[in-house]
C-alpha cells in the first residue's frame, strides 16, 4: 500500500506541472489574441459624418491617448509573443521564470497605462466635460465610440491574462527556489549522517 501511495505522490507533481504549463500557455495565447484583436479593432475603427457639406472623421489618430493605447497594444503583442517563445526554451532554474516575470510585468503595466489613458479620453468623449465646455461626441460618432469600448475591453481582458501569467511565473520561481533549498538541506543532512556513522 505504501508503494502505490508513493507512486501517486510522484505522479502528482508531474501531472500538476503539466496542467500548470498548459494553463500558462493558454493564458499567454489568449492574452496575445485579445491584445492583437484590440489593436486591429482600434486601428480599423473609423467613422465619418457630414454636417453642412463639411466632413468630420473620428479615428484613433486624432487622440494622443488612443495613439498611446494602440502603441501599447502593439508592444504588448510583441513582448507577449517573446514570453511565449521563452516558455518553450529548455532553460532550467529560476532564470527562465524571472525573465518571464519581467516581460509579463512590462506588458501588464503598459497595458494598464494604455487602458487608463484610453478610458479617460473615452469618458470625455462619451460624457463630455461641463467645466471646460467640452461636448460629448459619442451621440454623433456612436459607432466609433462603441468600437473603442470593445477594443478597450479586449485590452483589459488581455492585461488580466498577462497578470495571471506574471503571478504564475512568481509562484514557479519561488517553488524552484524552495525545492533547491530543500535538496541542499537533504544533501547536508546526508553528509552529517555519513560522518556520524564513520
Amino acid at each position: 500500500m505504501e508503494i502505490s501511495q508513493s507512486k501517486s505522490d510522484q505522479n502528482f507533481p508531474y501531472t500538476s506541472r503539466l496542467l500548470f504549463f498548459a494553463f500558462q500557455i493558454l493564458c499567454r495565447i489568449l492574452g496575445i489574441a485579445f491584445t492583437l484583436a484590440s489593436f486591429v479593432l482600434m486601428v480599423k475603427n473609423k467613422q465619418t459624418m457630414q454636417v453642412f457639406g463639411i466632413t468630420f472623421m473620428a479615428t484613433y489618430k486624432y487622440s494622443t491617448a488612443f495613439r498611446f493605447f494602440v502603441a501599447v497594444d502593439a508592444v504588448a503583442c510583441l513582448l507577449g509573443l517573446l514570453a511565449l517563445i521563452f516558455v518553450f526554451l529548455p532553460v532550467q532554474g529560476t532564470v527562465k521564470f524571472i525573465f518571464q516575470f519581467i516581460l509579463d510585468l512590462m506588458v501588464t503595466l503598459g497595458m494598464v497605462a494604455g487602458c487608463s489613458a484610453a478610458v479617460a479620453y473615452g469618458w470625455i468623449g462619451k460624457y463630455g466635460n461641463t467645466y471646460t465646455a467640452w461636448a460629448a461626441i459619442c451621440n454623433s460618432f456612436g459607432a466609433f465610440c462603441d468600437g473603442a469600448q470593445i477594443s478597450i475591453g479586449m485590452a483589459a481582458a488581455g492585461s488580466l491574462l498577462f497578470l495571471i501569467s506574471m503571478l504564475y511565473s512568481v509562484i514557479n520561481s519561488r517553488k524552484i527556489s524552495e525545492d533547491k533549498v530543500r535538496d541542499e538541506r537533504q544533501i547536508g543532512n546526508a553528509d552529517i549522517e555519513a560522518r556520524g556513522v564513520e
